[in-house]
């Protein structure tokens, strides 16, 4: 070979190692990752935003020792994933992500931010409708985040999370798994099971008295999710939720009695089976609903509810006075109880009714109080008073 050959053969292979050297550089090393750094940091200056300790690459995963700014700081931060050629309908695999401190503190909001925009332009330009690429999903072989703390001035709040570990989670098109997890944190304790052969998954969960102040004790209760209901079902504290593949959903509970957890009345030994409607099956209320429960001291018998009513739970009692309504509904996120009676009654009678078994007048003082107590719980429909006299 010529000198000529060896020029071109050496012009050609530098040619081909420049890019080499660059595709190597920016995926294979943590040079990309500490030049991102030192940008969010200048981008970041007025929040004081600093990270340190910066390591991995593009193609594998990175991490950082420490990232702290005005009112927040991560600790031992590191991420691991699978596909580093990402394409979104293949999702995102996440081999595995941790850190040992996560802490922030909500900035107050300013009157700009809070302000909305100007009703007469439009919020964005939406150009064409083009059909997007459908996303594939969330998969997490294992992540163990430690030491977790949201608080917000404003509102009140103050989340502590000591441990979320998850094992095997996916989330996507075609639904969710939970996997393996367990959660630690200042309201509550939850660790699931999966069971491999009947692929019913079963939740350990303990209320802490901060998640609610009607709370006394830390309540514990155990969830179950499965397609077949359970051959020996369990009692007490467990609520089984059935979804079989041609049929419609339901709840099954045995016994449950929440109420020596709790400073507020609910149902007790609640034996019921309830319909769960779901977009695939509305469910029919008229006809699975069945079981009974106790309320003061009376029982009380799971039935349907009246006409286009929201009850998750509605029951019928009757007593030598008439028939008794109760139903229990969740409105805008909180729980809601109803009382009312056939024929009616004023709303301090039919309380001391169901828990005194009694009526008002009979009651102590104390007593009295109590009832007055109870009597806030619920909400009761517009009775007429008898000792009111018609206006002229």
């Amino acid at each position: 070979m010529g000198c000529l050959g060896k020029f071109l053969l050496l012009c050609f292979a530098f040619a081909l190692a420049i890019p080499a050297s660059l595709f190597v550089i920016a995926f294979h090393t943590a040079l990309p990752l500490t030049l991102a750094g030192r940008t969010l940091e200048a981008v970041l200056e007025k929040q004081q935003f600093r990270i340190e300790g910066i390591g991995g690459s593009l193609s594998s995963g990175f991490r950082f020792k420490s990232a702290r700014w005005q009112g927040g700081q991560i600790l031992d931060f590191s991420i691991r994933y699978t596909n580093f050629l990402w394409n979104p309908r293949n999702g995102i695999r996440i081999g595995e992500i941790r850190f040992s401190k996560f802490h922030v503190q909500m900035r107050a909001r300013t009157t700009a931010e809070n302000s909305q925009t100007d009703p007469g332009k439009p919020a964005s330009n939406l150009g064409s409708p083009t059909e997007k690429p459908q996303f594939g999903g969330v998969q997490i072989e294992h992540a163990e985040l430690k030491d977790i703390r949201i608080t917000d001035p404003e509102t009140g709040l103050d989340l502590a999370v000591d441990l979320l570990e998850l094992g095997q989670f996916s989330a996507g098109p075609g639904g969710m798994s939970i996997g393996q997890l367990k959660l630690l944190s200042d309201r509550l304790e939850l660790k699931s099971h999966a069971d491999q052969d009947s692929g019913a998954l079963r939740l350990d969960a303990t209320l802490l008295p901060k998640i609610h102040p009607g709370i006394r004790k830390p309540l514990p209760v155990t969830l179950m999710v499965s397609t077949a209901p359970p051959t020996h079902p369990g009692t007490g504290q467990l609520v089984h939720f059935v979804y079989p593949p041609k049929s419609d959903a339901f709840l099954l509970t045995d016994q449950l009695d929440v109420r020596p957890f709790l400073d507020f009345p609910v149902p007790g030994n609640l034996t019921c089976r309830l319909p769960l409607a779901t977009p695939e099956n509305p469910g029919s209320p008229e006809s699975s609903a069945s079981g009974s429960f106790e309320l003061g001291s009376l029982r009380f018998h799971v039935a349907a509810p009246k006409a286009q009513s929201q009850s998750e739970l509605f029951g019928r009692a009757v007593d030598p006075e008439g028939e008794l309504l109760y139903s229990l509904s969740f409105n805008q996120q909180r729980l809601q109880q109803s009382l009312e009676s056939v024929p009616p009654q004023k709303p301090e009678q039919l309380v001391a009714r169901i828990f005194f078994a009694k009526s008002f007048a009979s009651l102590s003082p104390k007593e009295q109080e109590e009832a007055s107590r109870l009597r806030s719980f619920f909400k009761f429909p517009q009775t007429p008073d008898p000792d009111q006299k018609p206006a002229p």
